[in-house]
């Protein structure tokens, strides 16, 4: 979906010359499942708490014995968790772990309307009425 305030940005950006191949799968018996999304969730919930500090959340994209379609998910997360905490050059240093070709060029699309979000003018207060 797309927000309202958003639509301008998504109908305006350029398309995709090529597309990245995506080369994770989250393919695994049950329990395995089970205990990686349990793993996961806690991860999460860390990444959003903000008593976590930020030196800890750089830890959070390590998860040894992980499947590594899994840790390319944590690491996505935790540079999503740095940028939103104006640390742009951990959160980059932490994507650069990533394996997962698709997730990296969607992270740098991501980075880049961020960028141009940040540089818009704010709405009138006659525009902001009508979002």
């Amino acid at each position: 979906h797309v927000y309202d305030s958003e639509w301008d940005d998504v109908m305006a950006s350029t398309g995709l010359s090529s597309v990245a191949q995506n080369d994770d799968s989250l393919d695994l018996p049950r329990q395995e499942s089970d205990r990686v999304f349990k793993e996961l969730e806690l991860r999460i919930e860390r990444l959003i708490d903000p008593a976590t500090q930020p030196g800890s959340l750089e830890g959070l994209a390590s998860w040894e014995g992980a499947p590594q379609a899994y840790r390319n998910i944590a690491i996505v997360l935790t540079a999503e968790a740095l940028r939103r905490r104006g640390l742009a050059e951990e959160s980059a240093r932490i994507m650069s772990c990533c394996t997962n070709p698709i997730y990296q060029q969607l992270w740098s699309r991501w980075c880049s309307s961020r960028r141009r979000q940040k540089t818009k003018p704010s709405p009138s207060p006659s525009t902001a009425s009508k979002i």
